[in-house]
């Protein structure tokens, strides 16, 4: 098995994309490692194009709060920096490496933020 780590959050996947047979996709990708080795390759959470009004929770698991994405500032190159609303109104920036979304199985748990802002 093959694991991989976010180089942005710092998250440990097990598995690689489109890898059906283990030495070949790494003679492709990474001839230099051997078989196996670690690599990085961006997390879902990371490269999700978040959207204004989608529901977030942080990755910080003594935060159980859901927010909702009020503006997005973008900058080239960069991952973009979130500007959410908590439960009681208030407006608070995070990196897209402190939050995720939430997950479907979640959903009965965290309760969503329409009408945040």
């Amino acid at each position: 098995m093959a694991f991989s780590i976010c180089p942005l959050c710092g998250e440990v996947m097990h598995g690689l994309p489109d890898m059906d047979d283990l030495a070949a996709w790494y003679a492709k990708n990474h001839p230099d490692l051997p078989v196996g080795s670690v690599i990085t390759y961006s997390c879902m959470d990371c490269t999700h194009e978040y959207a204004i009004g989608e529901s977030v929770i942080s990755r910080d698991r003594e935060d159980p709060n859901v927010y909702a994405i009020s503006s997005i500032v973008r900058r080239e190159n960069q991952p973009p920096l979130l500007i959410v609303h908590t439960p009681n109104g208030v407006r608070r920036p995070l990196a897209v490496t402190q939050i995720r979304l939430v997950k479907e199985w979640e959903s009965e748990t965290a309760k969503p933020v329409n009408g945040y802002f």
